[in-house]
């Protein structure tokens, strides 16, 4: 029989005794999986969500969660000791002509549970080995192909091992034996051998494990796994005693335990379905109400700002030279187009600021250097391109090259309202209002409006400024102080401005932001419906998320609510808090808990607030934004930062948050 036909006949008795050889995994899973199900919410607390369709601890596990996961891994360990050779054996009987009883073949497995855990302390120490091998080529060649080509070899060689689980359990034999009488087994026939185990046993079970819903229904691999082994080691049999063989196959039959008992089909059958069934119930009742959850990857090289359209469509902006606005047709941006705009710069430090006008295109105010002077560049973007318009007014000299900050938004009678901060070395920053009475910004008034203390330059702060426009139609801007841990709040008396008020709400005391690694001072801001603003920021005193919830439009007084604790990583920026504010007057924000390693969703009214874990992050947090879609949901986007071997890769995603 070549190696094709061996691997019909393993699949095709797999198919066709398919009830009768899943009988041991089936039996032997239903405990974890009925028991599994019901603890596990007890363990993992509030850090479960159902993220597109599955059910997902979020964050870094506890104490509780690491105990179940041990509980269970230790549980389905010593079921597969056990069900993977009672499946064989139920295999061997099927192709001998003998009908064994699942419990009879399980029992007989499990009487040798002492040979399992050798086995499978050798298979381990082996993985080991292989993955030693190649990670010490990579280490030396820097390349990982000799690496992988390696592992692969080594693997090959090691695949014979499978044939000691059938010799152990139907010879008798010890596991150092059973190891050696596998390799005996193959001598003289290895391309008869390894190539239907490779293919039957990992290859074809490997592709179908990709599947949808292949979680549930894996157990249905195993049979056809155990059959393949069954098969090559009854072949190996035969051609090693091709005059004796039939005695050598008749003394395994007479090892089984023979019994015209029938498999519980019908037990079978419910064991398979009940995981299915929990789970899909699970997910669609969601019963203790885990957050739900959608998530979806983008194709972008960067993220600057979020918004929502009043047509329901998600525009992203992206960063850089030439900023890409990409625009999404739904909450979760699957279909989405992008059009890069023309901004362009011989210099890295191009500042710009965005915000959405009232008939759903996007405006970029930008701060183009030229010749030590920088003027006002305004860009209007919709579905299809981005337009540059008028350059309008001069907006500092660049004497130091210290920079600026800007913010811009719509004013409701149809022009442009653009914050300026104008950094100098002395440690100071003017705030400017640039009120532009047209989109071009053809006709423009200036005011200076307030004198700022500031540490660090501009270009080592994502948002240091961030402005909005109140009901009343008055600007009100917020800036993240560096030189004193707080947040400089400043409001308007009318909408031209003739009076502007500074308060410093969550003022600290004055410090070295540079002694600490973590002085990128950000913030966001949002205003009511009735103009009292609301700010969050990332202390960069102690690197926690912090929302204020000023209590009167001038926030001469606001409530300083701690979102997160402080990062234990201190050389790393959280991401800045990104915050909105839904019809129903509450704040939304998404924050980062670094110590848990979790994407968290807080929602306050005034200052009560309810945390709920919606995400989690490999590597680093980087940029993320969050607006409120038309049906009150709350959209995310956000990136995840990958360094490793000088290369930097960066995966951006949307989550869009269902039932909170």
């Amino acid at each position: 029989m070549h190696s094709k036909g061996s691997l019909r006949l393993g699949y095709v008795t797999a198919w066709r005794q398919l009830p009768h050889l899943i009988a041991p995994i089936v039996l032997l899973s239903l405990p974890v999986t009925v028991i599994g199900w019901l603890t596990l919410p007890l363990a993992a607390g509030s850090d479960l969500a159902v993220i597109s369709g599955e059910i997902m601890p979020v964050g870094r596990p506890g104490t509780s969660m690491l105990v179940w996961t041990a509980i269970t891994l230790s549980y389905l360990l010593a079921a597969g000791a056990v069900a993977g050779p009672a499946m064989v054996i139920l295999a061997v009987g099927r192709l001998l002509g003998c009908v064994v009883p699942p419990g009879a073949a399980m029992r007989m497995a499990a009487r040798r549970w002492r040979t399992w855990l050798v086995l499978m302390g050798v298979a381990i120490l082996m993985a080991g080995v292989i993955g030693g091998a190649g990670l010490g080529l990579v280490v030396l060649t820097e390349q990982a192909w000799p690496a992988i080509g390696v592992m692969v070899l080594l693997s090959l060689a090691l695949l014979p091992m499978l044939l000691a689980v059938p010799a152990a359990v139907l010879e008798d034999w010890g596991a150092f034996r059973a190891i050696g009488r596998a390799y005996w087994l193959t001598r003289g026939y290895w391309l008869k051998c390894v190539p239907p185990l490779l293919i039957g046993v990992f290859v074809v079970p490997g592709l179908m494990s990709q599947i949808p819903l292949a979680m549930f229904f894996g157990m249905v691999l195993a049979p056809f796994q155990a059959s393949m082994i069954a098969v090559i080691y009854l072949r190996l049999l035969t051609l090693q005693w091709p005059q004796q063989y039939i005695r050598e196959l008749i003394d395994i039959a007479t090892r089984l335990p023979d019994s015209p008992q029938r498999p519980p089909r019908v037990l079978v059958v419910a064991g398979l379905l009940l995981p299915a069934l929990v789970y899909g119930g699970a997910v669609l009742i969601n019963p203790l109400d885990w957050p739900d959850v959608t998530q979806t990857r983008l194709d972008m090289a960067s993220l600057e700002s979020l918004h929502l359209r009043k047509d329901g469509r998600l525009l992203l902006v992206g960063a850089g030279s030439r900023p890409e606005v990409r625009s999404c047709g739904d909450a979760g941006c699957v279909d989405s187009r992008a059009v890069r705009s023309e901004l362009t710069t011989d210099r890295g430090d191009i500042v710009i600021a965005d915000n959405v006008l009232p008939d759903g295109r996007l405006v970029m105010a930008s701060r183009t250097p030229q010749a030590g002077q920088a003027r006002l560049a305004l860009t209007i973007c919709d579905d299809r391109a981005c337009s540059p318009v008028t350059e309008g007014p001069e907006l500092w000299i660049d004497k130091f090259g210290e920079g600026g900050a800007l913010a811009v938004a719509p004013r409701p009678d149809g022009g442009l309202v653009v914050a300026m901060l104008d950094f100098d070395r002395q440690g100071w920053a003017e705030l400017s209002f640039i009120f532009c009475h047209d989109l071009a910004c053809s006709r423009s008034d200036r005011k200076s409006v307030a004198k700022l203390s500031h540490f660090e330059t501009p270009r080592y702060q994502r948002r240091p400024l961030a402005l909005a426009i109140a009901p009343d139609g008055t600007p009100i801007a917020a800036h993240a102080n560096d030189a004193t841990g707080g947040v400089d709040i400043i409001t308007c008396d009318v909408p031209t401005c003739n009076r502007a008020r500074v308060t410093q709400p969550a003022a600290q005391v004055q410090f070295r932001a540079s002694e600490d690694g973590s002085a990128w001072a950000s913030l966001s801001l949002a205003v009511r419906r009735d103009g009292r603003p609301l700010i969050a920021y990332r202390d960069i005193r102690t690197t926690a998320s912090v929302l204020l919830n000023c209590r009167t439009k001038e926030c001469a007084q606001a409530d300083r609510i701690p979102l997160t604790g402080p990062s234990e990583e201190r050389l790393t920026p959280t991401p800045t808090p990104a915050l909105a504010v839904d019809g129903a007057g509450r704040a939304r924000l998404a924050v980062w808990d670094m110590q848990n390693r979790r994407l968290l969703l807080v929602t306050c009214v005034e200052s009560t607030c309810s945390t709920s874990a919606v995400g989690e992050f490999e590597d680093d947090p980087g940029a993320t934004e969050l607006t409120v879609d038309g049906r009150g949901r709350p959209v995310i986007a956000w990136s995840d930062i990958e360094s490793e071997f000088r290369e930097r890769e960066i995966r951006f995603h949307t989550t869009v948050v269902l039932n909170r």
